[in-house]
């Protein structure tokens, strides 16, 4: 646990989020937002703990969180990546890369667009902004550009974890997963997948943002069941189109993160931290609604 100074909790109140060194160490702190409106931010405060328990069960590199109250607001606290390494956004590889997935094919259209936006302008330069509205990133389009950066030496490795975080962010709806929010740690010349800022899982008012193809299920109207249809529609393309080997790898991470464990993962983060007003009866419903509707489908493609 993370204990803070007077001065330190006063600096950090003052903003939503930002970087602060305590000692000698950077960290990033955000406030712990609830998902969905319904829920105050006492109720929610702990979801990005138990997602990372849950990374950590699939073997999957998550940043690490702690969490701090400091007057009335709950605040998440992670060590900075660069630690251990050297960090990039998977937006900021794009970027090196030159690779730009923007999603609109007419580029005079897209010029008028930056043109008469001030959001837009410069869109060349910021690839991901149009990627970031619709919140869609295709694991496709990361593999390739993944392969381009480290080459095939490491990408067996790298596509495992994306696949990881693909299907762990079906099972929690993490709506979220723009190119902003995962990355890769460089250190000793390996390059590791990391996921990071998971708070906005169970927000199941949109798909899931990392997906098997590009999603036109962009229906602001959709209702939360289509959304959960919609990803396990993206999940069943993904085991029909791949390999025995990452159909299998899919089936062990759903085995790992049944309900049960995923209750006992809560429990723990409650106990640990003293978040007594933590909902974890009302995350729990949602994810083991979820994962019964998921595990009906995959079920009938004959998969254990």
């Amino acid at each position: 646990m993370i204990s803070l100074t007077k001065e330190e909790m006063e600096k950090i109140s003052k903003y939503y989020s930002g970087n602060i060194t305590l000692n000698n160490k950077v960290y990033y702190f955000k406030v712990a937002e609830p998902p969905v409106p319904e829920l105050s931010s006492a109720a929610a405060a702990g979801l990005e703990l138990v997602v990372e328990k849950a990374c950590k069960a699939i073997n999957l590199h998550c940043a690490h969180y702690e969490i701090v109250k400091i007057f009335d607001t709950y605040y998440y606290l992670s060590e900075d990546i660069n630690t251990y390494g050297t960090f990039k956004k998977l937006s900021e590889i794009d970027n090196e890369m030159n690779d730009k997935f923007v999603r609109i094919d007419d580029k005079t259209k897209l010029n008028e667009i930056a043109k008469d936006d001030p959001l837009v302008s410069n869109i060349y330069d910021r690839p991901f902004l149009i990627e970031n509205m619709d919140s869609n990133v295709s694991m496709y389009n990361v593999w390739v550009l993944l392969e381009k950066k480290y080459g095939k030496e490491y990408i067996e490795e790298l596509m495992r974890d994306l696949i990881k975080t693909y299907v762990l962010d079906i099972l929690f709806y993490n709506s979220d997963r723009h190119a902003s929010n995962f990355g890769v740690l460089e250190s000793n010349g390996k390059p590791t997948l990391y996921v990071f800022d998971n708070s906005l899982s169970f927000d199941n008012s949109k798909n899931a943002a990392l997906s098997a193809k590009y999603m036109k299920y962009e229906d602001d109207n959709t209702s939360s069941r289509d959304n959960l249809i919609n990803n396990l529609r993206d999940l069943r393309e993904f085991l029909s189109t791949s390999s025995e080997e990452y159909n299998q790898l899919c089936m062990q991470i759903i085995n790992k993160l049944s309900p049960e464990y995923i209750g006992r993962i809560m429990f723990e983060v409650i106990n640990e931290n003293n978040l007594d007003e933590f909902r974890d009866d009302y995350f729990y419903i949602k994810y083991k609604n979820n994962y019964e509707l998921l595990y009906s489908m995959i079920h009938k493609r004959g998969l254990k």
